[in-house]
């Protein structure tokens, strides 16, 4: 029994000092085994951590649309929150429009908010008093700043040029916040308004009705 010991070690040992590529082959894939096994045993995803990074960088007050089965639990929350009766909502007393004209350029859909155009530059108005949460830019909302409005609403105004307020300054409400921009598409000038209540988005047109059609 020894000496089959004895010879299968000289024998492997033979193998990989005549073979060197063989050996670092067999460790790498050792090691890869071992990485994968820790990974699966502490449930971490690389994939889905760069994703939520990702998400949080694109979308700063929290949805997640690359996530089928997040999208359709959130498209139903979304649907409850836009059907609830004025009883239920927040307190839309002493609201200012966010533009004095405009026209909705994209309809409310699950990609989030809406779009208003306008035909030349325009003030864009804090619609209610509250708090300024963040001033950021990205390439889904270009300059944007999001006010946490005193009544529970959470309103991201986006597309923005020449913004006003930094994060913590308090508004009012009425306040001109800064000026109307370029949508998406580099041409159209106007805004895009997210709305967001209790963590759950709503349909900005439930706040500000139909004024601009």
């Amino acid at each position: 029994m020894n000496k089959d010991n004895a010879f299968r070690k000289t024998l492997f040992l033979g193998i990989i000092k005549n073979n060197p590529i063989i050996f670092l082959q067999l460790s790498v894939c050792i090691i890869l085994v071992i990485v994968m096994l820790i990974i699966k045993a502490t449930n971490i995803s690389i994939f889905s951590y760069v994703r939520n990074e990702y998400n949080k960088s694109i979308y700063p007050l929290g949805r997640n649309l690359t996530d089928s089965t997040d999208d359709k639990t959130k498209i139903r929350e979304i649907s409850r929150i836009s059907e609830m009766t004025d009883n239920s909502l927040p307190s839309m007393k002493g609201i200012t429009m966010p533009l004095d004209e405009g026209k909705i350029r994209s309809k409310y859909n699950k990609s989030g908010g809406i779009d208003i155009s306008v035909e030349s530059k325009r003030d864009v108005k804090c619609m209610f008093s509250g708090r300024v949460l963040t001033v950021d830019n990205n390439s889904k909302y270009g300059d944007y700043i999001i006010i946490e409005h005193d009544n529970g609403l959470k309103v991201l105004y986006g597309n923005c040029s020449e913004i006003k307020y930094k994060k913590s300054d308090t508004l009012s409400g009425s306040e001109v916040i800064g000026k109307t921009g370029l949508l998406r598409d580099n041409i159209t000038k106007g805004i895009h308004i997210e709305v967001f209540y209790n963590g759950s988005e709503l349909n900005p047109t439930t706040v500000f009705g139909n004024v601009y059609k």
